[in-house]
Formats: C-alpha cells, sequence, structure tokens
C-alpha cells in the first residue's frame, strides 16, 4: 500500500530519481566527538567515511572465536537465528546477534562506534537492525545494489534519511574476497524503486526492489565505485541512503563483516510499511527502540 503522506514514494510502477529531502549530518554540537572535522567532510560529500585500526587484532580475533561458538551451538540445533543460502556454505547470516550473546550487545554500544554514530545523528539512536554476514570460499552468492534505506522507508515503516550503517570488518576484506562495494555519492539521490515479487536469496533477505542497470549507471555520474577494502578491525559508517552491493567471492579465503544499523531516535518507524502489506518480523529487524548507552567493554580482557 502506498501512503500520500510518504516524502519517499517506492515501489510503485515506475523507477525514479529525486534529491534526498533530509540533511546527511545533524550533530555538529554533539558531544564528544570522536569524528574529525575531515572524517565529517568526508562522510557528508561521499556518504561514508573508512576509520582504519578501530579494533584491535586482539579484539576481532575474541569477535570471530564467539562467532564459531555460536555456529557450533546451531549445529547442535539450539539456535535458529542462522540463515543460510541454497546451496549451503555460500553465504550465511546471523541475525540479531546483539540479543545472542553479550559480545556483541557490548559491541552494539562500544564508544568507538555509537559515539560517531550519535555526532552524525545528533544524538540518541537504537539499533534498528544487526546481522553478522559471512562469505565462505570460492563464487559465495552476491549482495545486491540497494540503499538499506529505501528497505527500511518501504518494509520498516522509517519515515526519514537519518539513519547510519556501520561495518565492521572481522577479516581481511579484498576485491578478491568480495569486499563491499560503494556507490559514493549515491546517498544525495533517493532511488524509488519499481514494484516487483519479494524474492528472497536464500538467507532471509527479500530483495523486493532493487534499482535497475540503467539507474545504476546514472548514479556513476555522480560519483564513482569504490570497494570497501581493509584490515580486521576496520570500521566503515555510511549513510543509509547510500547505494551498495558486493559481487560473488572469487577468494578461498571467507569474508566477514558484523553490519549495525543505527537510526535516530527522532526517526522511529511509523506501525506500518509505507509500501508493503506487513513489516518485516524480527529477527530481521529489531522491535526494540530503546536509546542506546555508550559503555566501553572488554573482550577476553582487552578493553574497549
Amino acid at each position: 500500500m502506498l501512503y500520500q503522506d510518504d516524502l519517499y514514494p517506492t515501489r510503485g510502477d515506475h523507477e525514479f530519481l529525486s534529491e534526498r529531502k533530509d540533511p546527511i549530518v545533524y550533530g555538529r554540537d554533539v558531544h564528544p566527538k570522536r569524528l574529525l572535522d575531515k572524517e565529517v567532510h568526508e562522510y557528508i560529500k561521499h556518504g561514508f567515511v573508512v576509520i582504519p585500526n578501530a579494533f584491535s587484532a586482539k579484539e576481532v580475533a575474541s569477535v570471530n572465536r564467539q562467532i564459531r561458538q555460536l555456529k557450533e551451538q546451531q549445529n547442535r540445533g539450539r539456535r535458529q537465528e542462522w540463515k543460510q543460502n541454497i546451496p549451503p556454505g555460500e553465504s550465511e547470516s546471523l541475525f540479531a546477534p546483539d540479543k545472542q550473546d553479550r559480545l556483541f550487545y557490548n559491541l552494539a554500544r562500544d564508544p568507538r562506534i555509537l559515539e560517531r554514530v550519535r555526532q552524525i545523528l545528533g544524538g540518541a539512536v537504537h539499533l534498528h537492525r544487526s546481522r553478522i554476514h559471512i562469505k565462505n570460499g570460492l563464487d559465495s552468492s552476491s549482495y545486491p545494489w540497494h540503499s538499506e534505506f529505501e528497505t527500511w522507508h518501504a518494509e520498516d515503516g522509517v519515515p526519514r534519511m537519518r539513519g547510519v550503517e556501520a561495518w565492521l570488518m572481522l577479516t581481511e576484506s579484498t576485491p578478491e574476497n568480495a569486499a563491499l562495494r560503494i556507490l559514493a555519492k549515491s546517498h544525495l539521490i533517493y532511488v524509488a524503486c519499481r514494484g516487483q515479487d519479494k524474492k528472497s536469496n536464500g538467507d532471509g533477505l527479500r530483495h523486493a526492489a532493487q534499482p535497475s542497470a540503467e539507474t545504476l549507471t546514472r548514479l556513476l555520474y555522480f560519483g564513482s565505485l569504490i570497494e570497501a577494502c581493509g584490515a580486521p578491525g576496520t570500521l566503515v559508517l555510511c549513510d543509509s541512503n547510500l547505494m551498495y552491493g558486493s559481487s560473488k567471492n572469487a577468494a578461498k579465503q571467507k569474508q566477514a563483516t558484523l553490519m549495525l544499523s543505527y537510526n535516530s531516535v527522532e526517526n522511529s518507524p511509523v506501525n506500518r510499511p509505507f509500501a508493503g502489506e506487513e513489516l518485516r518480523p524480527e529477527p530481521l529487524v529489531n522491535r526494540d527502540r530503546t536509546p542506546l548507552k555508550a559503555k566501553p567493554f572488554e573482550l577476553n580482557g582487552a578493553a574497549g
């Protein structure tokens, strides 16, 4: 169902582009300021900023050990949050890891992430969504081009562009192992996708609307195609309207990323989708909108 009070209509009969109607950075006076002025400028201009070495190798190793434990629990039939692609062994996702394990609960609240997100969004935020995404081995599945906001808006009822995607690299991210690809400056343009039958790529994600190849080509006139490469512990912060995707893994090494989606508490979802029949359920989306409190944490003795 489409609504007349919708600032960002989508999933109609036609695809079209329009300028965003919301600011990019809200928190110029928010303290503490974790992002440098040049990083804020980079975020405003290109829609994302990369922070190398945000987390130590020791901390990332602790996170990866905990992921292996969660997978072992799943294999013993104790966990149902893992969603595997078809055929098994390609790409895997664990939804809402912060609700399954204290380590990820703390990680989503670590000041190195949360204070930067607050600085961008201008104050208190809640966690709209969290996910661990793992690409295993050769020819793992690709990640279709999309903006998170279009899906949040259409299917989750998020009204405005006041969200941030935080990606923490848990393994080396390279072009060969399908590093996430970003269309720089695409956050300045809203892509209203054409409605189509809802399809799943097997990992629990419904890619109901994807931009056409023609639209992606048009977006390349505004900015360039950039691969988000980096060492484990690298943090990438993206505007929720930024267009991104990935190719298939062409390396033997897996690629793992923790993906945290933050939304301003002043932009809380309404109780209906803007372009859908029903809201996406948990664990795909977090219904708890409690403002997050920053708290340094420890990973096996490593201080956050």
